[in-house]
């Protein structure tokens, strides 16, 4: 049978390990998240909230007079294609291409960097704006909120209905 002071050192060193192993966990679990709260934090952080691409009526008005001025006769009136070869901006094919959840970004870069062929960038944002607009417009995309004319902004708008 053991004494009462090897009972007593069994006591002590039984509390200090415990103390030390609770330490060294606390301390661990501070500097070392767990791997679920890190990844719950992660998804918080990253997640956005979808925006769906927009414009208002004054905006497509705007971008029908432009648009009828300036991009008709390539993509012809009715958005199927022109005289001179310009592509549909409306249908399937402009759809799979532009509306599939790509951001607004993608077809308002496009617009500025090529379009029209002969003189890309001749426009200001805002007209290249109002002529995206008129173009979603035709395409069956809903009014709402203000199309920006910024490339930042419309990174974060998606292509979808």
């Amino acid at each position: 049978m053991a004494t009462a002071a090897e009972a007593g050192s069994k006591v002590i060193i039984l509390i200090l390990s415990t103390t030390f192993v609770m330490l060294v966990t606390s301390v661990l679990s501070e500097s070392h998240p767990k791997d679920d709260s890190m990844e719950l934090k992660e998804k918080i952080e990253m997640a956005e909230v979808e925006s769906f691409v927009s414009y208002t009526s004054d905006q497509a008005s705007r971008g029908k007079k432009k648009y009828e001025k300036n991009c008709a006769e390539c993509h012809g009136k009715d958005f199927k294609g022109g005289m001179n070869g310009g592509p549909p901006l409306r249908g399937v094919g402009f759809l799979e291409k532009y509306a599939n959840g790509a951001p607004a970004s993608f077809i308002f870069e496009f617009m500025i960097y090529m379009m029209p062929p002969d003189s890309p960038g001749r426009f200001s944002p805002k007209t290249y704006t109002d002529i995206m607009a008129y173009i979603l417009k035709k395409n069956g995309f809903k009014s709402g909120a203000l199309l920006p004319s910024d490339v930042d902004a419309l990174e974060k708008l998606t292509m979808k209905k």
